[in-house]
């Protein structure tokens, strides 16, 4: 377990740059990544992550990232991303400016999942993001469940209709 998380420490080290704080930690499900010190003028950071332990199977990711600058100090920690991909998809824009905010739903995971961000910042600026997975079920899981909503609209159907009135007002 210590030499399968040293040489995980040791892959997304050499895929970041030299000077870069870059950051990731998941924990197969749930995660966070972003960089707390990002380079002046311009960074092209490249975050790296795998799926770990979870069940084989196919997953979905889901992704945020942001950075925001107090107010008075635009030119120290402004941070304008140029572009934000997630294995090559793009992110959406949610908003630009002082709290700048992309997003990206539902892209299909692989063994080693890559985040290439690139922009241009203040001498003082960080950004952050998050990572959510989620499974997708397999092909027998959705027939299970329409056989099941089947044999119960069955049932229904066969069951008698009981010929009681109702109750009338007096």
């Amino acid at each position: 377990m210590f030499k399968a998380m040293m040489a995980a420490a040791i892959f997304v080290s050499m895929a970041t740059s030299a000077s870069a704080a870059v950051f990731v930690s998941f924990n197969g499900s749930t995660g966070v990544f972003g960089n707390d010190l990002v380079d002046n003028p311009s960074f092209d950071d490249m975050i790296s992550f795998d799926l770990g332990n979870l069940a084989e199977g196919q997953y979905l990711i889901s992704a945020t990232i942001s950075s925001t600058y107090q107010d008075g100090a635009q030119s120290d920690q402004d941070i304008d991303f140029t572009s934000v991909l997630l294995n090559g998809e793009a992110f959406e824009i949610g908003s630009a400016g002082q709290n700048e905010y992309r997003f990206i739903n539902s892209i299909a995971s692989g063994d080693t999942n890559l985040f290439t961000i690139r922009g241009t910042s203040g001498f003082n600026s960080s950004y952050s993001g998050t990572i959510n997975v989620a499974a997708i079920p397999e092909p027998s899981t959705w027939a299970m469940a329409m056989i099941g909503f089947f044999v119960v609209g069955g049932a229904i159907r066969r069951r008698p209709l009981s010929h009681g009135g109702l109750p009338q007002a007096v």
